[in-house]
C-alpha cells in the first residue's frame, strides 16, 4: 500500500510540474486572454486539460498495453505540429499586446493633444483601437474579425467555443505521448 501511495504522489508531483511547462502556460493564457468570466476562463482552460490528458492517457495506454511503437517520423511530426502550434499562439499574444497599447488618434482636449484608445469587444474578440468618440466611426465591420468566421460557420453549434482549446489540448497531447 505504501508503494502505491508513494508512486500516487510521485505521479501527482511530476503531473503539476508537467503542467506549469512554459508551453502548457502560454497555450492556456494565450487561450483564456480574452475571457472576461472567470467561470468561462476556467472551464476553457479544462477543455484544454481534458483533451491534453486525454491524448496522453489513450496514447500512453496503446504503448503500455498493446507494446505500440511510434514511428520516429510520426513523433517528429506531432511535436513539429505544437511549435508551430506556439508560434501562432506566440504570435496571438503579441499582437494581443500590441493592440493592447494606447495610441494612434489625437484629440484636442482643452488646449492639449492627448492620445488614447479605448478597449471594446465584439463577442468574445477583445481589443483596442484608436478611434473618434463617434459610435458610428468604428474603422471594422463587427464581422471582420478573426473569429467572426468561426462564428458563422459554427455559431449553431452550443460548445463550438469549448472545442477549440479542447483540440489545442489533443494536439498538445499528441506531441507529448507519441
Amino acid at each position: 500500500m505504501i508503494s502505491f501511495l508513494s508512486i500516487l504522489a510521485v505521479g501527482v508531483f511530476l503531473g503539476m510540474r508537467h503542467a506549469t511547462d512554459p508551453d502548457h502556460v502560454i497555450a492556456v493564457t494565450t487561450i483564456v486572454s480574452n475571457q472576461r468570466n472567470s467561470l468561462r476562463a476556467a472551464l476553457i482552460g479544462a477543455f484544454w486539460g481534458v483533451g491534453h490528458t486525454l491524448t496522453v492517457f489513450v496514447v500512453g495506454a496503446g504503448i503500455i498495453l498493446f507494446n505500440l511503437v511510434i514511428p520516429m517520423r510520426l513523433g517528429l511530426s506531432m511535436e513539429l505540429s505544437v511549435a508551430v502550434m506556439l508560434i501562432v499562439l506566440g504570435l496571438m499574444n503579441v499582437a494581443g499586446f500590441l493592440r493592447s497599447m494606447p495610441g494612434g488618434s489625437i484629440h484636442p482636449h482643452d488646449g492639449e493633444e492627448v492620445i488614447h484608445s479605448h478597449s471594446h469587444s465584439h463577442a468574445d474578440y477583445v481589443h483596442n483601437q484608436p478611434h473618434a468618440h463617434d459610435p458610428e466611426a468604428h474603422p471594422h465591420a463587427p464581422d471582420h474579425t478573426p473569429l467572426a468566421w468561426l462564428d458563422r460557420v459554427f455559431g449553431r453549434v452550443v460548445l463550438y467555443q469549448y472545442l477549440r482549446p479542447f483540440v489545442v489540448g489533443v494536439v498538445h497531447g499528441l506531441a507529448e505521448g507519441i
